[in-house]
């Protein structure tokens, strides 16, 4: 055999084994990424069905939908929320000032500071009858008012004429507000602060004796006159 022929036979054997060893490596680059995706898709599918459940539940306030709603008998919700007041839309009475029709409005007082003065509008006191303002009560208002100095209010606010409405009695038990019946009492007004009780420093004097001895009895009282 001479050498023409050995590498005639060597180069047709090796032809068939180059050509099996290629088919793993394509085999191997397809099934890597498919083998990544079929790891990956489980948790792609429990994240987006997490998103999902956010997503109901920010829109429907985390409340589970009714059994008429499920089966198809419920009735058509109808949009009546106002959302600049936070109270139903026909319930407004900031919207629907006929519901709850306000009061006169007497502005601000020059002499108290306050509006809609009670002791000059007696009308706005919400009482079964109308209090009775006598002239000692505006003489207490005004020794009330000069005890000490007291910060003005902006007689330019109107904030008051704003009124405040509650969505539901459940929302007014939440804030914790208490409704109590108007009756009439002083008012005392005081400062608190510490003290020491102590001796007029300008009427003591210390007094010593000049021979040593028990007192068993004192024959003055206080304001009479003592030899000293």
């Amino acid at each position: 055999m001479t050498a023409s022929t050995i590498d005639a036979s060597n180069q047709a054997t090796s032809t068939p084994q180059q050509a099996d060893s290629t088919v793993p490596r394509r085999a191997i680059h397809v099934q890597r990424p498919l083998a990544f995706i079929i790891h990956h898709v489980p948790t792609v599918i429990v994240m987006a069905l997490l998103a999902a459940v956010g997503a109901y539940g920010h829109h429907s306030h985390w409340k589970l939908p009714r059994f008429a709603e499920l089966i198809g008998n419920a009735q058509p919700v109808i949009a009546d929320w106002c959302e600049e007041h936070g109270v139903p839309e026909s319930q407004c009475v900031e919207c629907n000032p006929d519901l709850f029709p306000a009061g006169t409005d007497y502005g601000w007082c020059t002499e108290h500071g306050v509006h809609n003065c009670p002791l000059h509008h007696v009308s706005v006191a919400q009482l079964k009858a109308p209090p009775e303002v006598a002239e000692a009560d505006f003489g207490r208002a005004a020794q009330a008012l000069a005890l000490r100095d007291r910060r003005h209010n902006n007689a330019t606010c109107k904030v008051y004429q704003r009124r405040i409405q509650f969505a539901s009695i459940e929302a007014v038990q939440q804030a914790g507000v208490d409704v109590e019946i108007v009756e009439r009492q002083p008012v005392s007004e005081w400062v608190s602060g510490n003290g020491e009780i102590t001796y007029d420093a300008t009427r003591f004097a210390s007094l010593s004796s000049r021979v040593p001895g028990t007192v068993w009895r004192v024959l003055k009282n206080i304001g009479d006159p003592v030899l000293v």
